[in-house]
């Protein structure tokens, strides 16, 4: 007989198994052999105990390729669609992930600047504009020399977008306004945030916005961003082009 396929218990962090010995008689679902809870991988009627396994969505958010959130619920990034995320998951993620790789001259979050890009984009677009890297709360900030170079990670990353910013309904493509500030942020950050000056190809012919950038740890830059998020809502900013406001 093959070795059974176990996981912890979700009720007492003990062991389940998929050995057919180990199920309940009657109800044939998995029982903990430390708390005898049952009821987690049900099996499916012509299969063996390996296929239930295989197919539960229990299982499979677990062991697939998710990611475990502060929340508590689990991102699948083959099927961001189905995933369960909340504001406060792309506020804490964003935080936490820090702009040009961590190599800026101190931590400076995507966060911060996805507040800031919302405040210098025509009123209309603030929701998109902070909103437009929220996917980077999953996925982190790959720079842009590395993404040019994985181009399936590319595909993977539009999916996972469009799956994010449709939860907040907002378009998968972000419009023209969001896209040239974003730019124009990032000519802004090399300005104040990096110790180069070279004259690079993505931010050609750009002004730096004449803002100064505040330092800003995680936890403030979460409180920063989930206030904005509730300003824009409770004005209504951005409504009109992201359908509503999540």
């Amino acid at each position: 007989m093959n070795d059974p396929l176990r996981l912890p218990c979700p009720t007492c962090s003990g062991t389940r198994s998929t050995t057919t010995g180990d199920r309940h008689a009657d109800t044939n679902m998995d029982v903990c052999a430390t708390c005898h809870d049952e009821g987690w991988i049900p099996a499916r009627t012509g299969e063996s105990p390996e296929a239930s396994f295989q197919h539960s969505p229990t299982v499979r958010r677990i062991i697939g390729p998710t990611i475990l959130l502060a929340s508590g619920n689990y991102f699948d990034l083959l099927a961001p669609e189905h995933s369960t995320f909340t504001i406060e998951d792309v506020a804490h993620g964003l935080s936490n992930t820090c702009r040009f790789a961590g190599q800026c001259i101190r931590f400076y979050s995507v966060a911060q600047h996805s507040v800031i890009v919302s405040q210098h984009v025509p009123p209309e677009f603030a929701f998109a504009g902070l909103m437009h890297d929220a996917a980077e709360a999953f996925i982190g900030d790959i720079t842009k020399p590395l993404k040019d170079i994985l181009p399936d990670y590319r595909a993977l990353e539009k999916r996972i977008e469009a799956a994010v910013l449709q939860r907040f309904g907002l378009p998968a493509v972000m419009p023209p306004e969001v896209k040239e500030i974003d730019v124009v942020m990032l000519a802004t950050e090399q300005a104040q945030l990096m110790r180069n000056r070279d004259d690079w190809n993505y931010t050609r012919g750009r002004t730096p916005i004449p803002i100064e950038i505040p330092a800003m740890g995680p936890e403030a830059a979460k409180a920063a961003f989930l206030a904005r998020y509730a300003e824009v809502r409770a004005q209504g900013t951005g409504i009109s082009l992201a359908g509503k406001a999540a």
